[in-house]
């Protein structure tokens, strides 16, 4: 009786389309049921439909099936209600409906999930491919944008040293907006600002970009709920001028307003001012979206907003969320023509997680007025890595590599922790500049940061507090005077104390400082080599991938760390147990792996204990010490580990 009670739940279950739900979710689906029919109520199918549109489709037009699609997107929009999917088949749809009318967009109704990336006979959204039959939402309503970068084209849309540009019309229409582009005695070039202007004002013109006629809005979400969905999409050629923006909102690939929605597997590109934009922003998620080519920003919100899993490439800037809260996990930043700042918040809380910015000419992070964190991301080729101003920040487990600035640091409370800073400071003052604030670096590896600045590893001034703890400074340089205004103490081309607004400080207990004087004081601390593995690496570069600043055997920074320390992270920056033999090493990396008597050998004498430690596969925890065999730091001693583990034996 019961198998056959369970049984009808589950058929009307799967009547209501509820296999949709992830697999590691259906018993919960299951057990919400199962309490129904308890209460007497059988499961209760809202009643939804599946809408189709086909630009193709030649029978009854009114969206019932494939055959049946509706031609027009908008014609789906307009009678879509909570909770019905419009699936939308390969091609271009344009929101005008023929009209040209560009103040039109593709209005999405709360709680309808639309997707694309159909053939048009599918009978399982599981059997689309967004990638193969592309679905894009188009604002070139005449479908004939021209090139996207019109500096191949004209020098309107290139800085210059000498007024004006090499296309009359377009010089006449940006220097009534900006006299200085033109008038002698103004910047006498023709600047970035110049440009901006150009690149607007000349859509018919500067590269033959044929935009002017291009929808202000493509796609738009207002007052939606967090089941409203967009999926496998394309949403494409958004355009406003400069002049037009005044009277007009537009621009924008997506269009937002008190909206809560999940956009996932959708690409937004060649917006001229942001892939995605709104404001009071009730929990929007983008995952697995890529933003390419959007002029100002991919995106810039007010409000909650969650990126993951996604690239943001050649844009302008990256992305900005102001007052409310930004998160981001396992994303991808490179910059644009214009190699701007990727990603900034502003007056809320920030989170990045396990993800890489590269090469761009501001700052990669840069946040204010609020609490952040930052963990497990790589900074690298970039002007500055993160700016900080009024934060409260942890960052930990990150690599800044190759950057002019580490970090800049105003008015914040910053704790750095198991993290690397190498070849960093080109022209920057140090790796990290610290004003007024409060610092503590703990477990940290600074290497080969040379300034033309004052300092390789540190500048601090305004009162600036600084706290270090188990951390290697090793081959830092900078332009050192001790003549220079302000200068206080300081180990000569590491650290720069100044008391510029007020003497700065520096604590720093069991740490190595190369050419260590004591100057500084402190307990536990040396000038001794830390021997690194290879801190150049192969191609004797400092900051680049085959760089490896893992301890040797017998360097003088196992176990030499600070004594039974408290609020250790758990890990080092390889995922290794932080203390692995008793007392924490110094530096971002542990040394120990594999060596499970600590006698800073692997071998045969380690292996003996290899069968006592192991778990089999996902089945940890193990027992204290075997961390030490734990190679690929997923949490259990296996086979695996056991591989690793013979690349390392060592002789006796």
């Amino acid at each position: 009786m019961a198998s056959r009670m369970l049984g009808g739940i589950w058929e009307s279950l799967l009547m209501c389309e509820l296999v949709r739900i992830p697999p590691q979710h259906r018993m919960i689906g299951l057990l919400l049921a199962i309490v129904g029919v308890v209460g007497n109520d059988l499961p209760v199918c809202a009643e939804t439909r599946t809408i189709f549109v086909d630009q193709a489709a030649i029978g009854a037009n009114d969206g019932s099936s494939w055959q049946d699609a509706f031609a027009d997107l908008q014609d789906a929009l307009t009678v879509a209600q909570a909770g019905d999917e419009i699936w939308v088949a390969a091609g271009a749809y344009k929101p005008d409906g023929g009209t040209g009318e560009r103040t039109m967009s593709f209005v999405v109704p709360s709680g309808v999930q639309l997707y694309g990336g159909f053939v048009g006979t599918e009978q399982f959204l599981s059997k689309r491919d967004w990638v193969a039959h592309e679905t894009i939402l188009s604002g070139d309503l005449n479908g004939d944008d021209g090139p996207n970068d019109c500096a191949d084209f004209t020098d309107c849309c290139r800085e210059h040293k000498t007024l004006g540009c090499d296309n009359l019309e377009c010089q006449t229409r940006v220097c009534a907006l900006q006299d200085w582009c033109c008038a002698p005695g103004g910047n006498d070039s023709w600047d970035l600002g110049c440009v901006v202007l150009a690149e607007r004002e000349c859509c018919d013109l500067a590269g033959n970009w044929r935009r002017c006629e291009n929808s202000y809005v493509v796609v738009d979400i207002d007052d939606t709920s967090a089941a409203t969905q967009l999926d496998g999409l394309t949403i494409r050629g958004a355009f406003i001028s400069v002049s037009e923006s005044y009277l007009v909102l537009g621009g924008f690939g997506m269009l937002a307003y008190r909206a809560a929605a999940i956009v996932r597997n959708t690409r937004f590109e060649e917006n001229v001012k942001n892939g995605a934009f709104g404001w009071d922003a009730a929990g929007i998620s983008f995952i697995a979206c890529k933003f390419h080519g959007n002029y100002f920003s991919s995106l810039n919100f007010l409000g909650v907003v969650y990126l993951a899993d996604s690239e943001l490439s050649g844009n302008g800037h990256g992305a900005y969320v102001g007052r409310g809260s930004f998160t981001v996990t396992n994303c991808h930043f490179s910059p644009g023509a214009r190699k701007l700042g990727p990603l900034a918040s502003a007056s809320g809380n920030l989170v990045v997680r396990n993800s890489t910015f590269l090469g761009h000419a501001l700052w990669a992070v840069s946040h204010g007025d609020g609490d952040a964190l930052i963990t497990d991301c790589t900074f690298d080729g970039n002007f500055g890595g993160v700016y900080l101003s009024d934060s409260r920040a942890v960052i930990r487990n990150s690599v800044f590599t190759r950057n002019d600035l580490g970090m800049s640091l105003n008015s914040s409370n910053v704790l750095l922790s198991n993290s690397i800073l190498a070849g960093n400071a080109f022209y920057g003052r140090a790796a990290i500049v610290s004003s007024e604030g409060v610092l503590h670096i703990d477990n940290c590896s600074f290497v080969e940061n040379h300034s033309q600045g004052v300092a390789g590893a540190l500048y601090a001034e305004s009162g600036a507090s600084t706290t270090v703890t188990n951390s290697v400074f090793w081959n830092n340089t900078g332009g050192f005077d001790p003549s220079y205004p302000y200068y206080r103490d300081g180990e000569e081309g590491t650290f720069y104390l100044s008391d510029f607004h007020g003497p700065a400080t520096l604590d720093i207990n069991y740490s190595i400082v190369d050419g260590w004087t004591g100057l500084l004081g402190g307990v536990g601390n040396s000038g001794t080599d830390p021997m690194f593995v290879d801190p150049l690496g192969p191609d004797g570069i400092a900051g680049t991938q085959d760089d490896n600043l893992r301890l040797t055997p017998g360097s003088p920074a196992f176990n030499a760390g600070e004594p039974n320390p408290a609020g250790l992270p758990p890990t080092d920056l390889d995922g290794h147990a932080r203390v692995l033999c008793g007392r924490v090493d110094i530096g971002a990396y542990e040394f120990g792996i594999g060596d499970y008597n600590c006698d800073q050998i692997v071998n045969l004498s380690d292996f003996t204990n290899w069968s006592a430690c192991m778990t089999g596969p996902q089945s940890g925890p193990y027992e204290v010490g075997c961390e030490a065999f734990d190679f690929n730091a997923d949490g259990d001693v296996d086979l695996h580990d056991y591989y690793l583990l013979s690349q390392v034996l060592t002789a006796p």
